[in-house]
């Protein structure tokens, strides 16, 4: 059985060092781990790293799913069984990864044929909340609510980082779409491993610490005081506010089946009113502004190959 440790996306030599040391500390051993370099601009590379870790270059940005994707494809040339994938700010308990391998091998024959990925439970690194996996229904997405002492249950998608992906049912699913870029990708990706009829789990005593939601490394707030009133308004650079809304539109209303007026309008305008909190102070946030409409107009038109 060989494993691979697959870290991606980063500009911090803290931050990758956290990642690459609770990979290295694993008491499952990994056999190899690849460190994906997203055209970084910082000097994270420019050091000596232990000869279990390969160093992928790329030259351009090709966003998170661009990073996976070059290790989904890394992992099928040299053969691997599994692959953990990791974003560069989040960091696993030491026995997180013997612990999805435990769960696996414990299963008959025939339920691990129809896995595809096992996966960490996230905790927010702000407060540990766990950030559960989800669910698609024929209407909707819903967050699973485990029950209390539930050791694992099944998801449909869940965060990239923590994802452990068995290479067997890869090579059938495919790889993800390099047009998702940014945010959504997942759920892109996870939506066609259901569609093929496999399944996800999430172990909830396997760890994975995170930065999640609206206050991770490019995503927050900005709060404003007017007298007794504190305004909160989002804090996103233009590319995530493009990829967020272009991304979501196209999924709901193209990928998304069965296609139903309902849910297209419901999700349509879940997307506007999430964003409308860039108009609160639009001077402000022109160039988020124009990115959300750049990203409206390019996911109603299926211009989902655009690029920011």
């Amino acid at each position: 059985m060989k494993i691979l440790g697959h870290i991606h996306t980063f500009n911090d030599d803290e931050v990758i060092d956290e990642s690459l040391k609770s990979l290295q500390d694993q008491t499952q051993p990994l056999d190899e781990i690849i460190i994906v370099d997203n055209c970084s601009t910082d000097s994270t590379l420019e050091r000596e790293f232990p000869p279990q870790v390969t160093i992928i270059r790329h030259n351009e940005n090709l966003g998170t799913n661009g990073t996976v994707i070059t290790g989904l494809k890394y992992a099928l040339e040299k053969e691997f069984d599994w692959i953990w994938v990791f974003d560069a700010d989040s960091a696993a308990h030491k026995d997180a990864l013997k612990k999805l391998l435990d769960l696996y091998n414990g299963f008959p024959s025939e339920t691990q044929k129809k896995l595809a990925f096992l996966a960490c439970l996230p905790l927010d690194k702000k407060d540990l909340k766990p950030h559960h996996g989800a669910c698609f229904t024929s209407k909707n997405i819903f967050r699973v609510r485990p029950l209390p002492g539930q050791l694992y249950y099944e998801c449909n998608v869940t965060i990239w980082s923590g994802i452990l992906f068995r290479m067997e049912a890869i090579k059938e699913i495919g790889l993800p779409s390099p047009d998702f870029v940014l945010d959504w990708g997942e759920f892109e990706f996870c939506y066609r491993i259901k569609n093929k009829g496999y399944k996800g789990l999430i172990h909830q005593e396997s760890i994975l610490y995170h930065n999640i939601g609206v206050e991770g490394p490019s995503l927050g707030h900005n709060e404003y005081r007017t007298g007794p009133f504190l305004i909160k308004t989002l804090k996103f650079p233009p590319i995530r506010c493009y990829y967020m809304v272009r991304n979501r539109i196209y999924f709901w209303i193209y990928q998304f089946k069965p296609r139903r007026f309902t849910t297209v309008v419901r999700k349509v305008f879940g997307v506007i009113w999430f964003t409308s909190k860039f108009f609160i102070l639009p001077l402000g946030n022109k160039k988020q502004i124009i990115a959300i409409f750049r990203g409206f107009k390019d996911g109603f038109t299926k211009n989902i190959q655009n690029r920011f």
